[in-house]
């Protein structure tokens, strides 16, 4: 059991850092409808959520090898937060144009 919990939080970590790549890397190139490169709004939040992403996913990744058991709850709970903050604010951005 303790694998598999291993693995998860391993695949959660690789996602969350991929995510956030993604979005740093795109902070100034158009993304399906978004354009950040000419709204320097949406362009400073890619940036600082991207970050942001990055860290708590390799702070994810670490997490899986510990066994301090808040540690990673806490984690799990920044990772959620932070990729559902994305997704609202995205939500936001396509709505307001």
């Amino acid at each position: 059991m303790q694998n598999i919990a291993t693995a998860l939080f391993i695949g959660l970590g690789l996602i969350v850092v991929f995510l956030g790549w993604y979005v740093f890397s795109h902070r100034n190139k158009p993304v399906i409808i978004f354009h950040p490169e000419k709204d320097q709004s949406l362009s400073k939040i890619m940036l600082v959520l991207g970050i942001v992403l990055i860290i708590c996913g390799s702070l994810s990744i670490i997490s899986a090898f510990t066994t301090l058991m808040i540690f990673k709850i806490i984690l799990l709970i920044c990772d959620a937060v932070f990729v559902s903050s994305l997704s609202f604010l995205m939500l936001a951005y396509s709505i307001g144009n």
